[in-house]
């Protein structure tokens, strides 16, 4: 969870660091550098969209990949086909939606579920293939979501985060402290001279 202070650190750490470094590379069809595309993907991450750096777009992306396992681009084009701009998508909102074609081709859509209800495919919150760019940490469990570089540790961050609760919660109602004292073979006048120096 992101309320979590740790996994937000180390979430912030791992996205600082591979928005401080972009290592960018750009093959053609026979695995060799594509220079003029690279020169154009270098161009546009300089200034993305009209509201992020490149800087901005890149944080996101690792940070969402560090925390949900999975992130997302918005690949916006021009009518000449041409990248306009690239957004990030919050990955908590994304529902893929798997389809066939007219030659029994399987295909996935990405529906933005932004109100806890999938919308239908004539929404302008439905994103095809050629519009999204998704960025998948392993998951054997499912190709289309990864999983949190955090999950192993999520029951012991879960058990944190709820005991912090609750300390949280005593202190709200007025929990007063106190101290036990045990005298092992002390007598009663050992004890009331105890209790008187406690007092004073």
């Amino acid at each position: 969870s992101e309320s979590n202070p740790w996994v937000h650190l180390a979430s912030d750490v791992i996205a600082t660091s591979v928005a401080s470094t972009i290592p960018l590379f750009c093959l053609d069809s026979e695995n060799k550098t594509d220079e003029k595309q690279l020169k154009a993907i270098e161009k546009k991450l300089l200034q993305p969209n009209l509201h992020q750096t490149g800087y901005e777009l890149v944080y996101a992306t690792a940070y969402n990949l560090a925390l949900y396992g999975t992130a997302f681009w918005h690949i916006v084009k021009n009518k000449k086909g041409e990248i306009h701009s690239i957004y990030n998508i919050p990955p908590q909102t994304m529902v893929a939606f798997p389809y066939y074609d007219s030659q029994n081709i399987i295909h996935i859509a990405y529906i933005q579920d932004l109100y806890g209800t999938p919308e239908t495919l004539n929404n302008e919150n439905v994103f095809l293939e050629n519009e999204i760019v998704p960025f998948v940490m392993p998951n054997q469990n499912n190709i289309m979501f990864g999983k949190s570089a955090f999950f192993p540790l999520l029951r012991e961050i879960a058990t944190d985060l709820n005991a912090t609760n609750a300390i949280a919660k005593f202190l709200e109602q007025g929990l007063v402290g106190g101290s036990i004292f045990r005298m092992e073979g002390a007598d009663v006048d050992v004890i009331e001279r105890n209790k008187q120096w406690i007092r004073e």
